[in-house]
């Protein structure tokens, strides 16, 4: 199902109701479990756990998406620099602060200046986003079309993609990858074959964890995608 929000100030005014036929053409690929692999960055991040994971995703072709804030990004400016074109990255506002703000000024820089610092660092062009704690107001609609952000990433069970002026909602089921077991994982996904599926993993699980996890997937029939795939809209551009 998807909902078409407007980009309004202060609120988000629901437009259309319709079926969902077909998301991206990876919807119609054999019935196959659609995933997209998504890293949240945190303060415990390293150069080092950074290079080992690109070079993992590398060395198997799977595709995936880095979220960052841009104070992350700015301590850890390889960490914004070490992955390959096929994985996205996308921004967490500048210092992950908690969405429940009152203040649409502050809300508003809290994004751009998140954006303007992994874009510099990168030399990149991000247009995905993803609310600290999954925590969002009706000011977002607005604060992301006026930060060129075309994509938000933000919730459990849906994202927003802009789409003819305003943003669409697109339903989505996001699941944590801590403290789940691989066989685990497989079967929460099995279980949503019917959406694509975030299997959201932190730079706190230790990388052989996400790598036992990714390569038990990875021998089942399932489609890896990244966020400007999902979409049909290229997220992380080159400058």
């Amino acid at each position: 199902m998807k909902l078409i929000y407007t980009s309004g100030i202060a609120t988000a005014v629901v437009v259309t109701l319709a079926v969902l036929i077909a998301l991206t053409p990876f919807l119609s690929q054999n019935n196959k479990n659609l995933i997209v692999f998504t890293f949240t960055l945190n303060d415990n991040v390293t150069d080092g756990w950074c290079d080992e994971l690109s070079s993992f995703l590398s060395d198997n072709n799977i595709k995936a998406t880095v979220f960052l804030s841009g104070k992350i990004a700015e301590e850890n400016t390889h960490c914004v620099k070490s992955f390959s074109r096929d994985v996205d990255i996308g921004t967490q506002t500048f210092s992950y602060t908690d969405w429940n703000s009152d203040n649409y000024s502050i809300q508003l820089t809290e994004v751009q200046k998140g954006k303007e610092s992994v874009d510099r660092i990168g030399n990149l062009i991000t247009k995905s986003f993803k609310a600290p704690y999954g925590k969002t107001d009706d000011n977002i609609y607005s604060i992301l079309s006026r930060s060129n952000i075309v994509a938000d990433f933000s919730y459990t069970t849906q994202f927003n993609k802009w789409e003819n002026n305003q943003f669409v909602k697109y339903d989505s089921v996001l699941i944590s990858a801590a403290d789940l077991t691989p066989q685990s994982v497989k079967d929460q996904i099995s279980a949503k074959s019917e959406v694509p599926v975030f299997l959201d993993f932190s730079n706190d699980i230790p990388l052989s964890d996400i790598k036992n996890i990714i390569l038990n997937l990875n021998s089942s029939s399932m489609t890896f995608v990244n966020v400007s795939e999902l979409t049909g809209l290229d997220l992380t551009e080159s400058k």
